[in-house]
């Protein structure tokens, strides 16, 4: 699941990434394309020798999502983190995008 918002001064996107590392996680720009990529390759070994049982399970999986970004986003200024499960990818507007407040001088 992936969200997206908005606010006076960026954009921020929020991707749920259960079960993976950041290592296997990876954010590419090409011109105005954001891609998120990410592969989980899990194995998992259990024996019991007791009772001569032995079981073996793998899980893998791989996932893409791209975004156009607006072109007030400042490409150079893109920062993401990742934490428990979940990926953060804040990208700045450009100053010049962001709404200016004028004041209206009395006459």
């Amino acid at each position: 699941a992936v969200d997206i918002s908005e606010t006076e001064k960026e954009f921020k996107i929020v991707a749920e990434c259960p079960g993976m590392k950041a290592e296997e996680i990876q954010i590419t720009l090409e011109g105005a394309t954001m891609t998120l990529t990410g592969e989980k390759k899990e194995e998992t070994e259990v024996r019991d020798e007791k009772a001569g049982t032995y079981q073996c399970e793998r899980r893998f999986g791989k996932f893409a999502r791209s975004f156009t970004l607006p072109e007030k986003v400042d490409a150079k200024k893109i920062a993401a983190s990742y934490k428990d499960g979940v990926l953060e990818v804040l990208l700045p507007k450009v100053p010049e995008s962001q709404p200016q407040k004028i004041q209206i001088a009395p006459k």
